[in-house]
């Protein structure tokens, strides 16, 4: 779990999720974890293992983000392209932050293909330019959108609708 955890940590840092098959994603943990202890690399089990050192090949490997960009996921399929990105960006002082948090799990639990991240503006000390909260930003395929002001999960997903057909 540990190593899964180092992975999903990867993933989300650039805006990708992990593979939601989780027996999947445990097998193939286990085929990276074995070409470490034998290899002493964690070598990307779906290549060829070099006979000498091949960074790389070393998962994540040097071909992923092309790989994601036109297929969708990477050739081993540990990591994909959200079909959405969600991000909440709050402030420890915002009282109507916390319901667009609450909200934003329940569209996790519910919408396995979209990525969700929620950063705190306090704790990472970052100034996105907008002086009120929660901020939402959406990104869906080459779309960027705002909003600004508390919402619950159903209007996460219609402004997602709306910004998808180009309404918003």
């Amino acid at each position: 779990e540990k190593v899964i955890k180092e992975y999903e940590n990867f993933a989300t840092k650039h805006n990708l999720l992990l593979n939601p098959d989780r027996e999947y994603v445990k097998k193939l943990i286990l085929a990276l974890l074995f070409n470490e202890k034998i290899h002493g690399f964690r070598y990307c089990p779906c290549r060829k293992i070099p006979k000498k050192l091949d960074i790389s090949k070393i998962c994540p490997c040097k071909w992923y983000k092309e790989e994601i960009s036109k297929q969708g996921h990477c050739h081993c399929k540990l990591f994909f392209k959200p079909e959405v990105i969600i991000i909440e960006y709050r402030s420890d002082f915002c009282p109507l932050c916390e319901g667009v948090e609450k909200a934003l799990e329940k569209i996790k639990k519910k919408h396995k293909n979209w990525l969700v991240k929620i950063i705190n503006v306090d704790k990472e000390k970052i100034d996105i330019g907008i002086d009120e909260f929660p901020v939402l930003k959406f990104i869906i395929g080459d779309k960027e959108k705002f909003f600004i002001g508390e919402v619950n999960s159903k209007d996460i997903e219609k402004l997602v609708k709306k910004i998808k057909n180009g309404e918003y």
